[in-house]
């Protein structure tokens, strides 16, 4: 009888034990976030927070940002001394890589088709009493905020890709000044499978001026010329549509890429050992073909015909290849071309770098002066294709191919992929290698390609069908492509020149 009449007592006091959220009415995700601004606080004007950054990879560094307005600079030193640097000032954001060479990120123009995201708002229990709320694309891919419905806090971010979830969580909240922060927070990376904590060491008000802000000039001039000389002709061997040259470390000769598409120098883990490399900061790399494990290191210096370079800091990628008689050992990528003016001449087979200072980009008839964005240290432009823009396609000296369209085009414009299959010659799957493993994809003959003022009709490219490459990037300009240019970079300018030689003259029907 006693139990009878305390479950009853009990079920009759559930609604009144139930928290309150659930009866309000669901808020949308603006009203979410302007809670979860208001529960942590004004931010001054001006601050300084330091950071203490720590990843399973035993890789370590410190993280100092100082704000001011809307401007901001994030100096980051880890454990083995290197320093970077990232920001934003005036509306440009920046970043500055270890070999001191600093970049501005240019705007897209903004014409091509934009991703869809649905957001939507679910009332949850787990992991906390709250709100779920998803911004994700048709496929599902995208970033889930979990709110506490209480504190009005965030208590976890997935991150969801071609490779499944990220994880970060937040714990610890701690007042500091005028605001209150997750003193605490823990990453795992899906893609590398790496598990990073950032701890929240201090935040303060500070007096930062425009001046702590401002984007930072090169700290040095990496690639050295001899006294006098400001024309160089590199050493460098074509070998079909790919270029490699000679790269001289500690005085013996290697094959290097000529690659447009690495973000930086490149050196394989094999033949890093036997240079007696000091390897550091080791991570596992996944923005590629596939997923490899990679590591920074510093060589004392390296030479490109006469030119030279000291304290090169470098990251390891498994690049061994080899066609007839070269074995490339590495990829000479964006820290070599930076500061250059550079031809590549794929008909005469040469390529040739002038001193910045005394280059400018050709122009005039026949000439078309591409504007390229080095967010990620890689050449990004626009073109058309089959009338669809794309605004993210990698100039890609390395890729052997002639384009690679990627996922985040495919699954934007279907209406775009239209393949004339030529009666039937191009239709079985081309399996390609790329950095890191190998990659699955369906050749395409398309009607038209517009890059500049070139009109290609009827051209083979293929679209990648597997995993690599999931990120946001409609695709690769290869040398396959190239090769019917006369290609001239200008990266300080941000932009290319492109002439059509004769090769391209006769792909294009002239």
């Amino acid at each position: 009888m006693i139990t009878r009449v305390f479950v009853a007592s009990v079920l009759l006091l559930l609604p009144a034990l139930t928290p309150a959220i659930a009866d309000d009415p669901l808020p949308d995700s603006a009203t979410i976030y302007a809670k979860v601004a208001a529960a942590r606080g004004p931010r001054p004007h001006s601050s300084k927070e330091v950071l203490a950054v720590s990843q399973s990879s035993g890789a370590e560094w410190t993280e100092t940002r100082y704000v001011d307005g809307d401007d901001y600079r994030t100096d980051y030193l880890d454990g083995a001394g290197v320093e970077t640097q990232s920001g934003k000032y005036k509306g440009d954001s920046w970043h500055q890589n270890a070999n001191g060479q600093t970049v501005i990120h240019e705007a897209e123009p903004g014409l091509a088709t934009s991703e869809t995201y649905t957001t939507t708002v679910t009332r949850i229990s787990d992991p906390v009493a709250g709100y779920r709320v998803a911004e994700l694309n048709k496929r599902g891919w995208g970033d889930i905020d979990y709110v506490d419905g209480s504190t009005w806090r965030f208590v976890r971010t997935d991150t969801v890709d071609a490779a499944g979830t990220s994880v970060e969580t937040f714990g610890d909240f701690t007042a500091f000044g005028s605001m209150t922060l997750a003193r605490t927070r823990h990453n795992h990376d899906i893609d590398t499978g790496a598990d990073t904590t950032t701890i929240v060491k201090s935040f303060e008000s500070a007096n930062v001026t425009a001046a702590d802000v401002a984007i930072p000039s090169n700290r040095r001039q990496l690639v050295e010329f001899p006294p006098g000389i400001d024309f160089v002709n590199l050493p460098a061997t074509f070998k079909g549509n790919r270029i490699y040259v000679m790269v001289t470390i500690g005085g013996r000769g290697y094959d290097f890429l000529l690659d447009t598409g690495s973000a930086g120098i490149n050196v394989d883990p094999g033949a890093a050992a036997r240079l007696g490399l000091h390897t550091f900061n080791k991570e596992r790399n996944s923005y590629n073909a596939g997923a490899f494990d990679s590591a920074q290191a510093k060589i004392d210096t390296m030479s490109v015909g006469p030119l030279t370079m000291h304290d090169v800091y470098v990251h390891t990628a498994p690049v061994i290849e080899f066609a007839d008689d070269v074995k490339s050992v590495g990829l000479l990528g964006f820290d070599f071309l930076a500061e250059l003016g550079v031809r590549i001449d794929y008909v005469h087979k040469a390529v040739t770098v002038r001193r910045w200072g005394t280059y400018s980009t050709p122009s005039g008839p026949g000439f078309n002066v591409v504007p390229v964005r080095l967010d990620d240290e890689t050449p990004l432009v626009s073109a058309k294709i089959n009338g669809a823009t794309a605004e993210r396609i990698t100039v890609d000296t390395g890729a052997g191919t002639s384009f690679l369209l990627f996922n985040y085009f495919a699954r934007r414009h279907p209406e775009a992929l239209v393949d004339h299959k030529a009666g039937g010659l191009f239709s079985a799957p081309v399996q390609f290698e790329g950095v890191g493993g190998e990659i699955e994809t369906k050749p395409y003959e398309l009607a038209e390609i517009d890059f500049g003022s070139v009109r290609f009709i009827n051209f083979v490219g293929y679209v990648v069908t597997g995993n690599s490459y999931g990120y946001d990037e409609d695709g690769v300009f290869g040398s396959g492509f190239l090769r019917f240019y006369d290609v001239y970079l200008d990266y300080p300018n941000g932009q290319i020149a492109l002439h059509v030689n004769e090769d391209g003259q006769k792909a294009a029907g002239r």
